[in-house]
């Protein structure tokens, strides 16, 4: 009888990391918006809240990413997640606990915010010591658990704030705590924890190594060395257009993103259509993020499919002003949305290919952080159009414009070695 095959380890890993990753990053990405405005038609708590409330949790984010991919490397991913999330149950039970103030309230979100943050970092960083050869499947896979919770979580959240807020509140500091105890008996940070290889010794048996090869260390992760620390780091020029790209297309998605409703509603087309456009984004990018997954198999540059979903972002922008009408707005969303999900997997493979496996968190948290204050700016640079007597169209030609200029900048400043 033939020997049974023993499941990679790495897959069991990706499947708990993808539901750790949707208990703790759903919460409060998509369900505490709900929460906000429930507070605010139902309790009369004023609209300042729901903005000093997505502020704190953006700094918290974007600080914690910034600071997570230095203790990642330091302490390892599992203890601080574990860490993190710790933080965020301890914020979620003051709001469960004690009857809070709207600054108070806000200022709870800071430590939430720790949570969503190094989720974000850590999860990545795990996935990534776990498969080397074999990366943009399980990546891909994982972050399609974001969005998931951006379908799912505002349904569950919608559903229990009903009953009440405060079981709202209870349900999530549930879901934190069974992160919290996956992460302990489940994640193992390295293959090596355990004694296995990065993709599965069954993996390696089926793509045997040169005799020339050096090392199967050096051979699985052919980028490690590439950089030897953060110093030639920062003196890449890879590093800083990989980052100006990140930065200018979290920017333009939450630009549409966020006001792709009310531009619709103002150009005459009903409320429910104008969701119905916005579900079409959704949709578009939770597909993009599983087709992202065979990134591993296409003879084409990372780099260059990076630029080209600055490209995508600027075309999508280009037919939402020049087609004022249902079926343009709809094709803006999925050309849009889909460059938002093919980039959310494609960004950290491309860190992972270009400056390996050893500074990849230290790259991705600097890097990650960056596009997050990015992303926290841009109501205030819609504001300021506005303000000036734009309408939405000048504000997402502006943005397109912008996409379009850094693709081309990013396409002729293109580094030599780019994977």
């Amino acid at each position: 009888m033939a020997e049974r095959k023993k499941l990679f380890y790495g897959w069991i890993i990706t499947a708990g990391t993808w539901l750790i990753y949707f208990l703790t990053v759903g919460p409060p990405g998509y369900g505490t918006p709900v929460i906000t405005a429930r507070m605010v038609t139902e309790y009369g708590w004023t609209e300042s809240i729901v903005g000093n409330v997505t502020s704190c949790r953006a700094i918290s984010y974007a600080l914690t990413s910034l600071l997570g991919g230095f203790l990642v490397k330091r302490f390892g991913a599992k203890n601080c997640m574990i860490a993190a999330n710790s933080v965020s149950i301890a914020c979620m039970l003051c709001i469960f606990s004690f009857d809070l103030s709207e600054t108070a309230y806000a200022l709870m979100f800071l430590g939430i915010g720790v949570g969503y943050g190094m989720m974000i970092v850590g999860s990545l960083v795990i996935i990534n010591n776990w498969f080397s050869r074999n990366k943009s499947l399980p990546m891909s896979l994982l972050l399609t658990a974001g969005a998931a919770g951006g379908v799912l979580m505002p349904i569950i959240t919608e559903f229990l704030s009903k009953r009440s807020i405060r079981l709202c509140w209870g349900v999530f500091i549930g879901f934190f705590v069974v992160s919290i105890l996956m992460a302990l008996f489940l994640l193992k940070n390295r293959p090596e924890d355990i004694g296995e290889v990065p993709d599965g010794r069954a993996w390696a048996a089926a793509h045997p190594l040169p005799a020339e090869t050096a090392s199967t260390s050096e051979a699985l992760n052919p980028a490690e060395d590439r950089f030897g620390s953060m110093k030639e780091v920062f003196q890449s020029k890879t590093f800083y257009l990989v980052g100006l790209i990140m930065l200018i297309l979290r920017m333009t998605f939450i630009c549409f993103s966020s006001y792709i409703v009310l531009y619709s509603v103002q150009s005459g087309i009903d409320s429910v259509t104008a969701a119905a456009i916005l579900s079409a984004y959704s949709i578009s990018s939770l597909v993009a993020r599983m087709l992202c997954g065979g990134v591993d198999r296409l003879h084409v540059s990372q780099y260059f499919l990076a630029v080209m979903t600055l490209v995508a972002t600027a075309a999508g922008f280009m037919l939402l002003i020049l087609t004022h009408s249902v079926i343009g707005y709809v094709g803006a969303a999925l050309i849009t949305g889909f460059a938002s999900g093919f980039s959310a997997p494609l960004f950290p493979l491309l860190l992972s290919s270009v400056f390996g496996s050893s500074m990849f968190s230290r790259v991705y948290g600097i890097l990650n952080a960056t596009s997050s204050v990015g992303s926290s700016i841009t109501p205030f640079i819609v504001g300021a159009i506005r303000s000036a007597g734009g309408g939405y169209d000048t504000v997402y030609l502006s943005f397109g414009i912008c996409a379009f200029a850094v693709s081309v900048v990013s396409l002729a400043l293109r580094p030599a070695k780019t994977i």
